[in-house]
């Protein structure tokens, strides 16, 4: 009776697993089987520069074709913060006899509204044909534009001995662009305060400020001490910044790039 069971046993088994076999065989068939699409990536962050830019995602399917195949795209509207205009979706395309393909997504600078540094969103999910399906299926893209910026804006607030503070700014190559300035004539023991707007074109520069006496922008007077401070900017970008001591004691220097 026992050997009897257990012949049972092991021919339902052969059958459960046969069954299972023919079923997966089927479900991947690349040629007769579903069709299922994937992204290769699903998150992407993204710099659009003046140029514009087409960004290419792979995307990989179960099956293959002898054509050419399409396989359209839709934007997710709850999810997606930039304008149509900015940019432009194709579909996806698969080559015949290919398990893979890709999907173009393209970005107009000059169309991305908004303030620098301001954070768009392009949500966007595959639409497989019936029949079909796909994981891995929804793709998100944060962009912004690119900030380019001439125009610098240099703000100094002075420590107790604002004579002491000097600045200049060489290029690369150590070429005087503007030269060593002294903002200040007169101490005092309330911070002074000095500003200055001026249009640097796209290279590589040094910024250097100066303490002629070496304590930095830390300075005791008149029974007060104050902590002068700095930044060198365009737009929302800091090119160069600091407060109190000076790494050099005397100076402080910081290469930056305008529009590199």
């Amino acid at each position: 009776m026992k050997n009897n069971i257990l012949k049972l046993a092991l021919a339902l088994l052969v059958v459960f697993t046969y069954t299972s076999c023919e079923y997966d065989i089927e479900n991947f068939d690349p040629i007769n089987g579903q069709s299922a699409y994937s992204f290769g990536q699903t998150s992407y962050s993204l710099s659009i520069p003046q140029e514009d830019l087409v960004l290419t995602i792979p995307v990989s399917v179960t099956t293959v074709s002898t054509q050419d195949r399409n396989v359209s795209v839709s934007v997710d509207a709850e999810g997606t913060t930039g304008e149509a205009g900015e940019y432009s979706l194709g579909s996806i395309v698969i080559p015949a006899g290919s398990y893979s393909g890709s999907l173009d997504v393209s970005f107009d600078f000059s169309s991305i509204t908004g303030e620098d540094g301001d954070v768009k969103n392009l949500v966007f999910s595959i639409n497989p044909d019936a029949g079909d399906t796909a994981y891995f299926e929804t793709v998100e893209i944060e962009y912004f534009r690119e900030i380019v910026c001439n125009d610098m804006n240099l703000l100094i607030v002075s420590d107790v001995w604002a004579t002491e503070t000097s600045f200049d700014i060489t290029d690369a190559d150590g070429n005087v662009v503007i030269a060593e300035f002294f903002p200040w004539t007169i101490n005092s023991t309330q911070p002074q305060t000095f500003e200055a707007d001026f249009f640097l074109p796209d290279g590589d520069y040094i910024f250097t400020l100066y303490d002629s006496y070496g304590d930095g922008q830390l300075g005791t007077g008149g029974g007060v001490t104050l902590t002068g401070n700095y930044a060198l900017t365009c737009s929302i970008l800091t090119h160069a910044s600091g407060e109190g001591e000076l790494d050099n004691g005397s100076f402080e220097s910081t290469p930056f790039s305008v529009n590199p």
